[in-house]
């Protein structure tokens, strides 16, 4: 139990405090309440290439080729979303590496002969019986995947739409297209709170 000396002092000091001042101390500071980056708002941990991801987000903007706001953000999601996807399988091959590292001693003791798709086989299942390590990747995969699937189809249907009015417009006799026109309904958002 603090005193209200000790108390006193605390609040003195902390409002002395003017926190981070140069750009890294900010950056770092931002990231403090990160515990593992499996569903972080930035896509790029300090442990990851940017540059890696760069060049994937770049492969993305290239084979989707966003011409408009709405199009380019839902491309940065695809790519970000990929860039998680593949976070995971490289956490799913180390988690069973380690798992290897960890127990070989212990495998070796119990095994004359020991191949290594026996030890592979052991560590994994020691892996799926001993933490919720792996269900809880699983999850975060299909959660992933469901997102990848639902971005894709998103920028594919309104880069549709667009090329379709675009399309009617440059239509002979369409100088400008008449307010009359048929509107192409976008598709209704679907709730996926269900999924999460």
């Amino acid at each position: 139990m603090t005193t209200k000396r000790q108390q006193a002092a605390s609040r003195r000091n902390g409002a002395k405090s003017r926190g981070p001042v140069t750009p890294a101390g900010k950056a770092k500071s931002a990231r403090n309440a990160t515990t593992h980056g499996l569903t972080a708002a930035t896509f790029v941990l300090p442990c990851e290439s940017n540059e890696r991801f760069l060049a994937l987000r770049d492969s993305v903007f290239q084979i989707y080729a966003p011409a408009n706001e709405a199009e380019l953000l839902l491309a940065k999601q695809i790519a970000g979303t990929m860039w998680q996807l593949e976070r995971f399988a490289s956490i799913d091959t180390h988690a069973v590496a380690t798992q290897m590292d960890l127990t070989e001693t212990q495998v070796r003791e119990q095994f004359t002969e020991l191949d290594p798709a026996t030890h592979l086989t052991l560590a994994f299942l020691d892996l799926g019986n001993s933490s919720r390590s792996l269900q809880n990747l699983d999850r975060h995969q299909a959660r992933l995947r469901r997102q990848l699937t639902h971005y894709r189809n998103e920028l594919l249907a309104i880069q549709t739409i667009r090329r379709q009015k675009q399309k009617l417009q440059n239509e002979p006799g369409n100088a400008q297209a008449p307010h009359n026109q048929q509107v192409i309904p976008f598709p209704a958002p679907r709730n996926d709170s269900s999924a999460a």
